[in-house]
């Protein structure tokens, strides 16, 4: 009784705080997560998941949720893009901002958690954090602003697309490494590498294939969805195709996490058709969105402790500035580099800056791999909150100065992703 009566509370407080920052015009995941951090130990302590012993049965039903949750999540945000936006990007002026933002903030972020961690899986976990860009907040903010569909917007999105491809990817090569135990010797470090090409290899060949022959294969495969009865036996094929990734990732040593989210890139109109499709997007979203991101979201505030933050405050604001400065000028230096004007530069080097629910994944990762400790787990969650909560305002008062009209949607990005 009291496990039902303590997940009734986290969840009905992430949707109601949710709701509150969704008035707001504030991401709901901001929402979320203040309500975990209230009901934690930073405030009214109602639940620490790390006071819980191992065996205790509280613990095992947030440990189980928690791995659901990162399922399901990571999941929909493979949903929610489509190979060929990548495929543009790359192909795309927005492939300077995508590569080399991510590759200036990589570095930093790995020596600023080289310095203050001193192991190198760890900087490479904080590397990863401090670079990736939410997708799904990107497209949030702004689609609120009315920009999503421009030039600056579709930079943003693209940029997005290809640092949450290169994050996971990356995830899953730190994670299979760190389970071998072998560092960073060269013979568990190569091994890693052809594990995640040969992964990659099979991810892109099974992509490719439903594109040969005027997609036949396609073709087939949507009239095999439609022909299903019910809504449900869509969502279970399509569960079925990431839990099926999920498993040769793991088999390969990687992690399910990789698995679940290029399982879920696999996904998309192309494949099993356009009504099938929205069908399935708006059944993934319910379970993901509706009720495993809220209690995820939560539970990372659950384990925020403001009195860890408050001991480490010059890790913090060091990482805080590196994190933010770094994302910003690089992105802004390779729109430069990319013939975009110095407004739109800022516009994109901000919007690339709000990092939400992708790195908390990546940081409760870290955390539960035993690379970073509460303390550098709390500055972490405290900077996707900051970056995230400070991002639209920001974006609101540069787009004022770029009239829409000035802003028209390009021709060789990203087309429309995901929510």
């Amino acid at each position: 009784m009291e496990l039902i009566i303590a997940l009734l509370l986290i969840l009905a407080a992430a949707k109601v705080f949710g709701e509150i920052f969704e008035k707001l015009k504030q991401p709901a995941i901001v929402g979320e997560l203040l309500a975990g951090i209230i009901l934690g130990p930073s405030l009214l302590n109602f639940l620490d998941p790390l006071s819980l012993a191992a065996g205790d049965p509280m613990a095992i039903l947030l440990d189980v949720l928690t791995t659901l949750a990162i399922f399901f999540v990571v999941f929909y945000a493979g949903v929610e893009l489509h190979m060929k936006d990548f495929y543009e990007v790359m192909l795309g002026k927005s492939m300077y901002i995508a590569v080399g933002s991510f590759i200036i903030t990589y570095l930093m972020g790995f020596l600023v958690g080289l310095y203050f961690l001193g192991t190198y899986l760890g900087a490479l976990f904080l590397g990863l954090c401090i670079s990736i860009t939410a997708l799904p907040v990107s497209v949030k903010i702004l689609n609120d602003l009315g920009r999503l569909h421009t030039r600056t917007g579709s930079a943003i999105i693209g940029t997005a697309i290809v640092h949450d491809v290169i994050s996971f990817s990356m995830l899953g090569v730190l994670i299979g490494i760190s389970a071998e135990g072998g560092g960073s010797d060269p013979w568990h470090l190569s091994m890693m590498l052809l594990k995640i090409a040969l992964f990659m290899s099979i991810i892109f060949a099974a992509e490719r294939s439903f594109h040969i022959k005027d997609g036949w294969l396609a073709k087939k495969f949507s009239g095999f969805m439609s022909k299903l009865k019910t809504k449900e036996a869509q969502f279970s094929v399509a569960l079925i195709i990431a839990l099926y990734f999920a498993v040769l990732a793991e088999f390969l040593g990687l992690s399910y996490i990789i698995g679940a989210f290029y399982g879920g890139l696999l996904i998309s109109q192309k494949i099993i058709g356009t009504d099938n499709f929205r069908n399935l997007k708006s059944g993934i979203s319910s379970i993901s969105m509706g009720f495993f991101a809220p209690i995820f979201i939560a539970y990372l505030g659950l384990m925020f402790d403001l009195k860890e933050l408050g001991s480490v405050m010059a890790m913090f604001l060091a990482v805080l500035a590196v994190g933010m400065l770094s994302k910003f000028l690089s992105g802004f230096l390779a729109s430069r580099m990319a013939g975009y004007s110095i407004l739109e530069s800022k516009i994109i080097g901000t919007g690339i800056n709000a990092r939400g629910m992708m790195e908390m994944v990546i940081a409760i990762t870290a955390f539960k791999y035993g690379f970073i400790d509460r303390a550098f787990f709390t500055i972490l969650i405290a900077l996707a909150l900051i970056t995230t909560v400070i991002t639209p305002g920001i974006l609101r008062h540069l787009y004022r100065g770029l009239p829409a009209a000035h802003d028209a949607p390009p021709s060789d990005t990203a087309a429309e992703v995901g929510r």
